[in-house]
């Protein structure tokens, strides 16, 4: 298996204090980072998930957006209700066991 050292990032989760440690891929050096975005999941060193949730609700308000802009001014509840739930409640509940696993 190839690894490609320009795609490949080093996310250390550790408690306050991270200590350094230089990692390679052959003679590259990998690249740090404080947070990774896997499978649409942005996962953060400390564990938290503010980054990840800000994401999705900016996306959830961008689609509500368009959805008011585009769809909406002539529809009735019921359709307001389907296009929401088919476009904009994947956005806000996409991974939602991760960051709120009692729901």
């Amino acid at each position: 298996l190839k690894f490609n050292a320009e795609k490949c990032e080093i996310l250390t989760i550790t408690g306050k204090h991270a200590p350094v440690f230089l990692n390679k891929l052959n003679t590259n050096s990998l690249k740090h980072v404080n947070k990774v975005k896997d499978l649409g999941i942005t996962v953060t060193s400390d564990l938290k998930w503010e980054s990840h949730i800000r994401n999705l609700t900016a996306k959830g308000f961008r689609t509500l957006g368009f959805l008011r802009r585009h769809c909406l001014d002539t529809s009735s509840e019921n359709h307001k209700r389907t296009l929401y739930l088919k476009f904009v409640r994947p956005y806000v509940g996409y991974a939602s066991e991760i960051w709120a696993p009692e729901n």
